[in-house]
């Protein structure tokens, strides 16, 4: 590429311009040393959208965004996050639903994340442009584990470093420092609270190439999140965590148009999800939070969330450590907006890979639903169906999952500027 398109390129990838235009005042010149003129716009400068959202996995919840672009004209962002909830008591199951109420008040009960961050692009680190995050936190959440609750809360900061290529490259390495409390409740009716300071050097990064980030009909997505957490101070563990993913959307009906050329129509879509995630080399003691978990309407649906116990181990309440799992859909088109959905998730949880030939290898679970794309936001109603049910799960799962943004208010200042070069 030219230096007039990667220069128009990380102008628009900083995030303050709207549009970006660069023309040469002589390009017919013979000189090697030519003057340009670039037009930018910029983009605004203060936005706020607040949402609502609904799910069995995580209830009711309120959640915004408020951001301030071009700070003092430097390039600086400012952005404030927020997200408060509450599971709704009607999808909890059983075993979860009596220790939620008998071990933690109606406060403990309210989901909260907020999150204050500072973004500045263009930092250059030996001649490479990269943008950098600080970010302050503060987490509360209950969960669960095989069933049973557990209450984690988390404050901190996260620092990285990270750089966006074309808009279909990410990556970012950097690291969070927090403390954290979490009470884990056993069917015993134990309780333990354990608090640690914990360091958590992180590496994230996508492939992005489909044509939508909120309603992909084409292309692929692969994912990569490496972790190595570290307890500093307290009895938690230490240990790598890896998870990978890729996401591919496939239009399966075509036309041809007036001009005789093939379209890929949004009448019949298939979607395929693969995830896997692997701790290893851990030491000390993995608490709720480090486990890994498997079932709900992100994982495989026809459970309920995180509920399936390790193919290696049927106890209560099950340590997994490695899981794998796909998602597979095929979406209908029936009228503007509204799709068909019907599915077959598979995957399963373990304890050791080395276990993995010795017990059933896959857990299924299939249904089927319907889906609501609106500008803004989508609706999902599904319901799944456990075709091998074990000890006490349920064989139909009902899934709801759903995101509207209330409105989207927006103080636009629109600046001309005109640069000779």
């Amino acid at each position: 590429k030219t230096v007039i398109e990667r220069t128009k390129i990380n102008l628009l990838h900083s995030g303050l311009f709207d549009s970006v235009s660069i023309y040469l005042i002589d390009k017919d010149s013979p000189n090697t040393k030519k003057d340009i003129v670039v037009f930018v716009q910029e983009s605004d400068r203060f936005l706020y959208s607040p949402g609502i959202g609904l799910s069995t996995d995580e209830g009711v919840k309120l959640f915004g965004k408020f951001e301030w672009k071009n700070v003092g004209g430097e390039g600086f962002i400012l952005n404030f996050k927020y997200s408060i909830g509450r599971s709704a008591d009607l999808f909890m199951p059983d075993k979860f639903e009596k220790y939620y109420e008998n071990n933690f008040s109606f406060f403990e009960k309210v989901y909260r994340n907020i999150t204050f961050a500072l973004l500045i692009p263009d930092i250059f680190l030996f001649s490479f442009p990269v943008s950098m995050q600080s970010e302050i936190f503060n987490y509360h959440d209950l969960r669960s584990s095989s069933g049973m609750p557990y209450m984690i809360d988390k404050t901190g900061i996260y620092n990285s470093f990270y750089k966006k290529f074309n808009n279909k490259h990410y990556l970012s390495i950097g690291a969070e420092y927090y403390y954290l409390q979490e009470k884990d409740i056993s069917e015993l009716e134990n309780k333990q609270i354990y608090q640690n300071m914990i360091i958590s050097p992180e590496i994230r990064g996508y492939l992005d190439f489909r044509n939508s980030i909120f309603f992909p009909t084409k292309g692929f997505k692969i994912s990569l999140n490496l972790i190595n957490k570290n307890t500093l101070i307290g009895e938690g563990a230490s240990f790598f965590k890896i998870e990978n993913s890729i996401s591919i959307s496939l239009p399966l009906f075509y036309y041809i148009n007036a001009q005789n050329n093939i379209i890929a129509s949004k009448k019949l879509i298939f979607h395929t999800y693969f995830k896997y995630g692997l701790l290893f080399k851990f030491s000390g003691k993995l608490l709720s939070d480090d486990l890994l978990k498997l079932g709900g309407s992100t994982t495989i649906r026809g459970f309920i969330q995180d509920s399936i116990l390790p193919a290696d181990n049927q106890s209560f309440i099950g340590k997994g450590k490695a899981y794998a799992f796909s998602r597979n859909e095929i979406m209908f088109k029936t009228m503007e907006k509204v799709y068909l959905v019907a599915f077959l998730d598979m995957g399963n949880l373990w304890e050791n890979l080395k276990n993995i030939s010795k017990n059933e290898l896959l857990r299924y679970g299939t249904g089927g639903g319907v889906m609501v794309v609106s500008p803004i936001g989508s609706l999902n109603l599904q319901l799944g169906i456990n075709l091998s049910p074990k000890n006490r799960e349920d064989r139909l799962t009902f899934h709801i999952f759903s995101i509207f943004l209330v409105f989207a208010k927006k103080n636009k200042k629109i600046i001309d500027y005109r640069l000779n070069l």
